[in-house]
């Protein structure tokens, strides 16, 4: 279940900024951004059950990828998947 989204779309964040906060097993489970970007989507809503492997944001990385990469699980950007 998400307890909370603390970043709306279009914001920026840094490396280590609370983005969301979800309970799973009766534990409270802090996501925090893995590097600094600009949340560009966010699927997760407040109170929402949500099954594993969902995709709970989106968020696009600061860095740019210099050379092409066919494979867009390796790319610098990150949807948050649990």
């Amino acid at each position: 279940v998400v307890s909370s989204v603390e970043v709306k779309e279009g914001d920026h964040v840094e490396a280590g900024a609370h983005l969301l906060t979800y309970e799973a097993m009766k534990m409270q489970n802090i996501v925090l951004a893995p590097f600094a970007g600009t949340v560009e989507k966010i699927y997760a809503k407040v109170g929402e059950k949500t099954p594993k492997g969902v995709v709970l944001l989106y968020l696009k990385s600061d860095d740019a990828i210099v050379h092409e990469i066919e494979d867009d699980s390796t790319s610098g950007d990150l949807g948050l998947i649990v």
